[in-house]
């Protein structure tokens, strides 16, 4: 699995077969570590591994020095946390955010509301399933959705998918059937000749 890493954009720059990637995704951290060595990285740029829902976006880094030897970690978001980051506000003169319609439908109006129709595309999943929601006051854009699809017996999905690209993007949300939620995390360490799986949370179902 290799990692693959665009701009800001999210126009591909980069391929990386060796790397170390620490996830901690689907609730209260949403974040991810990464050391890869020769990469091109900055704030906002992409990390993605394809056919899997690991990836986010670079905010910051650091350097360790030991010995002589320096180590780079990027530290950003993963998408879980890409969602996190934006609030659902509710229309002007309103308390709170009302919206009605299919699955589908309320997914991409909120996603556009939080101006991230770039990153993300909604499939077309459940599109059977019609709902009105009531949304928090001043919810984060994560924890909405993960509320909306609880009531309907349906779990939030993300993957990483190179053979859907529109205006150049890699991302897009999938919503499957629901499961009870918890954190899970991952660590992925890849090397050249070597591959080892990550390793899943042993109360993960």
């Amino acid at each position: 699995m290799d990692l693959i890493v665009t701009d800001a954009t999210g126009k591909p720059v980069a391929s990386h077969a060796s790397y170390t990637l620490d996830l901690a995704f689907g609730s209260g951290e949403n974040d991810f570590d990464l050391q890869v060595e020769d990469a091109a990285l900055k704030a906002g740029s992409r990390i993605m591994i394809d056919g899997t829902e690991y990836g986010g976006i670079i905010d910051d880094t650091d350097v360790d020095v030991d010995g002589g030897l320096s180590t780079v970690t990027w530290h950003g978001r993963d998408w879980h946390g890409v969602l996190a980051s934006k609030i659902i506000e509710p229309d002007r003169n309103n308390d709170y955010l009302t919206l009605s319609g299919t699955i589908p439908v309320i997914m991409r109006t909120l996603v556009s509301r939080a101006g991230l129709q770039g990153l993300f595309t909604v499939t077309d999943e459940s599109a059977d399933h019609k709902t009105t929601c009531q949304f928090d006051r001043y919810v984060d854009l994560y924890s909405g959705l993960v509320k909306m699809l609880r009531a309907s017996g349906l779990k939030l999905r993300l993957r990483n998918d190179d053979a859907i690209q529109q205006n150049q993007e890699r991302f897009f949300a999938l919503f499957l059937r629901f499961r009870q939620h918890r954190l899970d995390r991952a660590v992925l360490v890849r090397r050249r000749e070597r591959h080892v799986q990550p390793h899943a949370d042993p109360q993960r179902p």
